[in-house]
C-alpha cells in the first residue's frame, strides 16, 4: 500500500473517529478500536526492501528455468529442494538465510539451462542409435543366423565319419 493511500485511509478514519465521539461514549470506543486497528494495518505492512525485491525476482526466474528444464525431461529435483527450503525461510521473513539458497539453485539452474542443447543432442543421438539397432536386427539376423547355424552344426558333427552305404550302390 502507498504512503498516499494510508495516508487517506488514516484521515477517513480520523474523521470518523470525530465524528463517533461527539454523539456519545460508546461509539467513541469504537472509534478508538478503529483507529487502533487502522494503526496496526499501517505499521504491519511489508515494506518492499531490494533485497527482498531481487529475491522475488530471483525466485521468479529460478522457477521459470526448473519448469523449462523439467518440461525438457532434466532432473531438476535436488534444485527443486533448494527452492522449497528458501521458500520456508522467504515465509518465515529470513531473507538472509534464503539468498544464498536461491543463488545456489539459480547457479545450477542456469548452468543446466546453458548445457541443454548439448544434452538434447546427446539424447537424440542415443534414441537413434537405439533405433537404428532395432530396425537393423532383422536384417542382421536373416544375413548372419544360417551361417551361423551351419558353423555349430559343422563343428558339432566334426567327428562323424562317412560311410559308404553297399545296398545303395547296387
Amino acid at each position: 500500500m502507498s504512503r498516499k493511500r494510508s495516508s487517506e485511509n488514516m484521515t477517513n478514519t480520523l474523521l470518523l473517529v470525530s465524528i463517533f465521539s461527539s454523539t456519545s461514549t460508546e461509539p467513541c470506543n469504537l472509534s478508538l478500536l478503529l483507529l487502533l486497528i487502522v494503526a496496526l494495518m499501517a505499521f504491519s505492512t511489508v515494506v518492499a526492501s531490494p533485497q527482498s525485491l531481487e529475491s522475488n525476482q530471483k525466485f521468479t526466474q529460478c522457477i521459470r528455468l526448473a519448469e523449462i528444464l523439467s518440461g525438457e525431461g532434466i532432473n531438476v529435483s535436488q534444485q527443486v529442494e533448494l527452492l522449497n527450503r528458501a521458500i520456508v525461510y522467504l515465509e518465515a521473513n529470513q531473507t538472509e538465510a534464503a539468498l544464498p539458497l536461491l543463488d545456489e539453485a539459480y547457479q545450477q539452474l542456469s548452468e543446466m539451462y546453458e548445457k541443454l542443447p548439448s544434452v538434447k543432442l546427446r539424447e537424440n543421438l542415443e534414441r537413434g542409435a537405439v533405433i537404428l539397432a532395432l530396425a537393423a536386427t532383422p536384417a542382421l539376423f536373416y544375413y548372419f543366423f544360417p551361417r551361423l547355424y551351419a558353423l555349430v552344426w559343422l563343428y558339432n558333427r566334426r567327428s562323424y565319419r562317412v560311410r559308404q552305404n553297399k545296398k545303395a550302390r547296387k
